[in-house]
């Protein structure tokens, strides 16, 4: 059996096996790599601030709304969503 973990904002993430005869807290489980999910985070965001000032300079929704689909990374909407309001509001 595998012990699976859901964030939120995060894809789902496998970290470890439990061993058939465990019981109670005496499940060990394996380091998480985070660093990967981190770095494509890191990625997007750059890539959005891009996306928002081309749009915030050219009022271009549809290319925007391209942009967007052309990451195809729609768990992070929410980020994106936070992003753009800090943006227009700066």
């Amino acid at each position: 059996m595998t012990l699976t973990i859901t964030v939120e904002r995060y894809p789902v993430v496998s970290i470890g096996e439990i061993p058939p005869g465990a019981h109670g807290g005496e499940v060990q489980l394996e380091a998480v790599k985070v660093s990967d999910v981190d770095e494509k985070l890191r990625q997007y965001q750059n890539e959005i601030v891009s996306i928002i000032h081309k749009y915030l300079l050219s009022d271009g929704i549809l290319k925007l709304i391209q942009s967007l689909e052309d990451l195809a990374v729609p768990e992070y909407n929410p980020i994106f969503l936070k992003k753009l309001i800090t943006l227009a509001v700066e």
